[in-house]
């Protein structure tokens, strides 16, 4: 009972991510099972439960936060939160800030472009002024 507590303090409310691929919809491509949160939880806290003792109506086949209980004694329980969040989304958000970092990109090279063209455009400036008081000091 004591081991039992001691697990439950140190998964209770534990929060397991799972990165998945899911249709545009959010329906899984496959299903998270309670064999994947064992695995998931020997992986993240190194404490190994027992499949069946995690609490799983059914398969988790959608895109979203689900909380599960985790019995693992008689009146012994630990509550978990499983975050399922699909790689395509992730994926095209990046694709999107990776567009507008792209565009803030190419503006700044254009901005150093035209900086460096009015140095260019000051310098010949400054050099055809030099030149012409030259010949005045000549004449």
């Amino acid at each position: 009972i004591e081991e039992a507590q001691k697990i439950a303090s140190s998964i209770d409310g534990t929060v397991l991510k799972f990165m998945v691929n899911s249709s545009p919809e959010g329906k899984l491509y496959g299903s998270i099972t309670n064999m994947d949160i064992a695995e998931k939880l020997l992986k993240v806290k190194k404490i190994e439960i027992d499949r069946k003792k995690i609490d799983l109506d059914e398969h988790i086949k959608e895109v979203g936060n689900y909380d599960v209980i985790v019995k693992l004694y008689k009146d012994t329980r630990a509550a978990l939160k499983v975050e399922v969040e699909s790689k395509d989304v992730i994926k095209e958000e990046a694709a999107s800030s990776g567009l507008e970092e792209a565009g803030l990109q190419e503006a700044a090279a254009e901005s150093a472009e035209d900086i460096a063209q009015e140095t260019i455009n000051n310098t010949a400036q400054d050099t055809t002024m030099a030149q012409e008081e030259n010949q005045v000091d000549k004449i």
